[in-house]
């Protein structure tokens, strides 16, 4: 499941921590992934990104973003990051989709869109005076437990 951790290693690999290089924190985040061969975390969709964003821009706090990306149930996505593992993978299937088919897909992802961006807020809301900021955490400077 998400956790503040989880949300640093994004920041890191999007270059939102530079104001902490230096410091036991960025450290740490950055040796999260050191050496791994694949990332296995919650899927970064459109849903994600917009809760991860009010918090690098500091409008939520570390326990809004979680709450709101516990709630989203994202599931799990795998990310090759050597040579070695995109080697590993194989396609499994392969089909086409048709104009209708697309269509319905789109229209479904809209409205789960839609549906997770209001459920965040709300828990955003609930949460606005929980926590830390993501500034507050980079200036502390000191891995989280």
């Amino acid at each position: 499941s998400p956790d503040i951790t989880w949300a640093l290693v994004v920041a890191y690999h999007r270059g939102k921590m530079e104001s902490a290089r230096g410091t036991e924190l960025y450290a740490a985040t950055a040796a999260v992934l050191a050496g791994a061969d694949v990332a296995i975390g919650p899927i970064a969709n459109d849903r994600m990104f917009v809760v991860l964003d009010r918090f690098f821009n500091g409008e939520i706090t570390d326990a809004a973003l979680v709450k709101s990306l516990s709630a989203l149930q994202l599931g799990n996505q795998v990310v090759a990051l050597t040579q070695k593992a995109c080697d590993a993978i194989r396609i499994v299937e392969e089909r086409c989709l048709g104009e209708e088919e697309r269509a319905e897909l789109i229209a479904t992802s809209e409205m789960n869109r839609a549906e997770g961006v209001a459920l965040a807020e709300r828990i955003c809301r609930e949460h606005r005076r929980d926590g830390r900021f993501f500034d507050e955490i980079l200036e502390a400077g000191v891995p989280l437990e």
